[in-house]
């Protein structure tokens, strides 16, 4: 069985949410969202 690489990179997308913070959305991933207060 062949190893995963420990760090795994994904195109996201930062969306302005109207509350303030972030939505985020990734491309390669449709149905997984999250949220946050800062980009960091």
């Amino acid at each position: 069985m062949r190893a995963l690489p420990e760090t795994m990179r994904y195109p996201v997308n930062l969306i302005p949410a109207e509350e303030g913070g972030y939505v985020v959305s990734f491309p390669d991933i449709p149905e997984a969202l999250t949220q946050g207060d800062t980009r960091h």
